[in-house]
C-alpha cells in the first residue's frame, strides 16, 4: 500500500484525466502540463510519491480508449507495460527525466508518456 502525501492525493484523479489526454488522438492536441514539473518530480516528490505518480498517469493512458483514443495504440502501451510493476515503470521514467534536463520544466504527464513510449519502442 502507498503512503501518499495529501497533495498526491488530491491530484491523483486529474493527473489521470490529464494523461488521458495524451493519447486521445494522434493529431497534435494541446496537452495541459498537469500539476507537476520535472523539477518537482526530481526534487520534492518521495520515491513511493514519484512511483505512484507514475502508476497513477500510466493507468490514466490505459484507459484512453475510453475518450476515443486510438485503442490500438493503447492495446500496444499495455502490452509492453503489462510485466512491469510500479517500481520498474518509474525507475524507466526517472532515467528518461535526468537524460533529459530540457523537459524539467514541464509536465511530468507527457514526460512519462515519452519516457514509456521510448523504452517501450513504440
Amino acid at each position: 500500500a502507498y503512503s501518499l502525501s495529501s497533495h498526491t492525493r488530491k491530484n491523483a484523479l486529474v493527473v489521470m484525466l490529464a494523461a488521458i489526454c495524451v493519447t486521445t488522438s494522434a493529431q497534435a492536441a494541446y496537452v495541459n502540463n498537469g500539476f507537476v514539473s520535472g523539477e518537482q518530480y526530481r526534487t520534492k516528490m518521495a520515491t513511493e510519491d514519484q512511483e505512484a505518480f507514475v502508476v497513477g498517469v500510466v493507468s490514466g493512458i490505459l484507459v484512453a480508449p475510453l475518450l476515443g483514443g486510438d485503442e490500438k495504440k493503447a492495446n500496444k502501451f499495455s502490452t509492453c507495460i503489462s510485466p512491469m510493476g510500479g517500481r520498474q515503470l518509474n525507475a524507466i521514467v526517472k532515467q528518461w527525466i535526468d537524460i533529459n534536463p530540457e523537459r524539467w520544466h514541464q509536465g511530468m504527464n507527457t514526460s512519462i508518456y515519452f519516457a514509456i513510449k521510448q523504452a517501450c519502442s513504440l
